[in-house]
């Protein structure tokens, strides 16, 4: 994946450009309090949700790293541009699956919904076959 790819669809993203992830956070964040929305607990119950589908953990991983490098590093996400999320939260739960859910569109050149429920439909699969990728590899895959 080239993190060309990764800022132009984080860019995307956090404008005002639709994003279902995004709804259902901010929705979310709507409905509980701020401490409670960010608590360890709400993100765990709402984690299955960001699986980004066949790509798995694994995939998970690389989206994260080449956002983390092209948009936190870089600061071009920011507490005011996420907000009420933290950028690091923002991230994990609607930047990573958004961006896997466009692969996937192009994958199977599908449409975004059908990728959305691809993404659902294999996050089993996608965790089985792609499972979390040691340091040392992620490390290489950076090359």
């Amino acid at each position: 994946m080239k993190n060309r790819y990764c800022k132009k669809r984080g860019s995307t993203v956090v404008s005002k450009t639709e994003s279902t992830f995004k709804s259902i956070e901010t929705e979310f964040y709507s409905q509980y309090s701020r401490s409670v929305a960010r608590s360890v607990f709400a993100r765990m119950a709402r984690a299955e949700k960001s699986l980004p589908g066949y790509y798995g953990h694994r995939g998970m991983q690389i989206i994260m790293d080449c956002l983390t490098k092209e948009l936190l590093k870089s600061n071009h996400l920011t507490a005011a541009n996420t907000a009420p999320m933290p950028p690091l939260q923002f991230v994990q739960q609607i930047l990573v699956p958004e961006i896997a859910a466009r692969l996937i569109q192009e994958d199977k050149n599908v449409s975004y919904d059908d990728a959305v429920d691809i993404m659902k439909k294999s996050a089993k699969f996608g965790s089985a076959i792609n499972p979390t990728m040691d340091s040392d590899e992620s490390e290489s895959s950076d090359e």
